[in-house]
Order: structure tokens, then C-alpha cells, then sequence
């Protein structure tokens, strides 16, 4: 018998082996059998319907021998030279295959529509790529806000001194500035910044020097006193002071001596350089920081024993500041 018969037989007997344990496995079961994808199961990236429905299997996977790799820059549609415009501000952006599939794992490019939170030409945050926001590649609802450099923790935390609920974190950020633009306070309630008056368009910085405490103002740095002082030559009670400037001003309107009328305050009157605080005592409700104007007070300077005995023969005297000018006698603030 010769060694080629003996190695014939060998594999003969071989095949048979295989052939009878090929269909089991550990336990005498069948083996499953390989059933390839098609375009209906293949539901990670759709090929059933969409951009790519009918696509052939080696037009991706036919230049490598796992399905695992794929290509997607083979197609004409894909031409480097048409996706490097369109990727122009995308972070990591390489025309490879790979990089396709990070930012399209379903096949699609939609472009997104950024409109919620705007980055186009012109906004705070243009020229910034996808992946300084979007750090997570597979998940763009993740954004980071606070690694930029002009978000930091020492910075924001003085700037939202006193905002409820305020924490340095991106969806606090988000919360309040959905945008991404710096919203200002409403300023109305205190002092009218709107465009169209005198203070539209000053920067915050300009009256909160302090951005740890906003209730600290500045009003004598843009108003000096070659400014100010000849204009309040005549006003009594004036001193070159930010927070006594707004209890004059609290609406940022100027009462002009020349105004005080038919109570006359100009020079060579009775009541000429008073200080305004001292007949106007009261503070307004709304602005607890401005004086309100329309209560007055006569009878802080003028005493009642004073008043009393110069009164004795006045009928309709009453010791009260409402009968003091309404009553026709100091109308003007003068003695009859």
C-alpha cells in the first residue's frame, strides 16, 4: 500500500469527521446557521430605504475582508472636494470613513438647524467648532459651557452675585441663556437704561464698578463735577455722592430749581438752597433708594410753639404741613 493511498485515505476519513460535527456543537445541538444581513435587517444604517436603500454590500464593505470596516468616501456623491466646504467649522473633520460614520451613524446629513441657540456670523459664539460645545460626540443634547476660558468659575460667580438658584454648571447656564446671549436685567424697575433715554446703551460696568455687589453705583465718573456742580449751584443739600445722585434721580429726571413752583425755592426766597431731603423726607415705596416728591414736610423746621404763637389770630390754622401751603397763606412758601 502506497504512502499517496494511505494519505488519501486519511483525508477521506477526515471529511467524513467534519462533516458529521460540523452541524453540532457541545451537547449534540445544531449550530446556528450564518444568515447574512440584507437591506431590511440592516437597520443601524438603513439601506432599505433612504440616501443609501439598495446600496450593494461591496460598494462599502467590498475593499476590506470584515464587514466590520466599510468605506464612505468611494461614492461620487461623497467627493472631498464638495464635503470640506460643507465642514468647514466642524471639529476633528477628516474626509475618511470613520469620521462619516461618527457624525452621521444613521446615513443622514441633515444639517443642523442651529437657530435654537445661535452661532451664525455676527453672534458671541461664531467661528467656535462643534466640539467645544459638543464634547460628546455620540450624544449632541451634552453641552459644555463652562470650558471656555470666558466662562470661568471666579468670573461668573461675581457677575450672578444674588441670583436665585444661580450654580456654575451648563444647564444652569442654559437655563437662563437658552441663546447663548448675555440677557440683561430688566432694568425698568430701577433705573431706565432703554434705548431712547439718557443712560441706553451705557454698559453695566460703567455704573457697577463692583460685579460682586451691583448695588454699589457710580455716577460721578461719567458725570464730573465740572458738569454737575454749576447745575446744582442753587440746589440745597448737593453733594458730589453716587447714591445721593439717584435719590434725586431715580428715574434719571432732573427737578429744576425754576420747576419748584408755585413753592418757590430760587434765590432770595425764604427756603432757597433747603436741601430737598429735608422738606421731601420720604422714600418712594417702588424705589426704596429714591426720594418721593410729592409728600413734603413743613413742620420738621418749624416748630409748633413757633408756629402756634404766630398763628393766634388765624381762624383756620392748623399745625400740619397740608394746611401750611394749601390753605392759601404759603402757597408759595412765602409770609403773607
Amino acid at each position: 500500500m502506497s504512502d499517496s493511498f494511505l494519505v488519501r485515505c486519511s483525508c477521506v476519513v477526515l471529511s467524513v469527521l467534519l462533516l458529521t460535527t460540523c452541524g453540532e456543537h457541545e451537547g449534540g445541538r445544531k449550530a446556528p446557521s450564518v444568515t447574512a444581513l440584507n437591506h431590511e435587517t440592516h437597520t443601524d444604517f438603513p439601506i432599505a430605504t433612504g440616501v443609501h436603500a439598495l446600496a450593494d454590500c461591496n460598494t462599502c464593505h467590498g475593499e476590506f475582508d470584515t464587514f466590520k470596516e466599510f468605506n464612505c468616501v468611494s461614492c461620487h456623491d461623497h467627493a472631498q472636494e464638495v464635503t470640506d466646504p460643507t465642514h468647514v467649522r466642524v471639529a476633528d473633520y477628516s474626509w475618511s470613513g470613520t469620521r462619516c460614520y461618527e457624525c452621521h451613524p444613521d446615513g443622514t446629513a441633515t444639517a443642523v438647524n442651529h437657530t435654537s441657540f445661535p452661532i451664525g456670523a455676527g453672534t458671541i459664539h461664531t467661528g467656535i467648532t462643534c466640539a467645544t460645545c459638543h464634547t460628546d460626540r455620540t450624544n449632541r443634547k451634552v453641552v459644555d459651557c463652562i470650558g471656555c476660558h470666558t466662562h470661568s468659575a471666579a468670573e461668573t460667580d461675581a457677575i450672578h452675585n444674588g441670583i436665585a438658584n444661580y450654580a456654575w454648571t451648563s444647564p444652569k447656564c442654559l437655563e437662563c441663556h437658552p441663546q447663548g446671549n448675555i440677557t440683561g436685567v430688566d432694568h425698568t424697575a430701577w433705573f431706565p437704561t432703554e434705548a431712547g433715554t439718557s443712560h441706553g446703551g451705557i454698559s453695566c460696568r460703567q455704573c457697577h464698578p463692583t460685579r460682586a455687589n451691583r448695588k454699589v453705583l457710580d455716577c460721578v465718573t461719567c458725570h464730573t463735577a465740572a458738569e454737575t456742580d454749576p447745575e446744582h449751584s442753587q440746589v440745597g443739600g448737593y453733594a458730589r455722592d453716587s447714591a445721593r445722585c439717584v435719590r434725586c434721580h431715580g428715574d434719571s429726571q432732573v427737578h429744576s430749581v425754576s420747576g419748584h413752583t408755585p413753592f418757590s425755592i430760587r434765590q432770595g426766597t425764604g427756603h432757597f438752597r433747603t436741601s430737598c431731603l429735608e422738606c421731601h423726607p420720604v422714600s418712594r415705596t417702588d424705589k426704596p433708594w429714591a426720594q418721593d416728591f410729592d409728600p413734603f414736610d413743613c413742620l420738621s423746621c418749624h416748630s409748633k410753639g413757633a408756629m402756634d404763637d404766630k398763628h393766634q389770630n388765624f381762624a383756620t390754622y392748623r399745625y400740619e404741613s397740608a394746611t401750611c401751603v394749601n390753605s392759601g397763606c404759603h402757597q408759595n412758601g412765602d409770609k403773607p
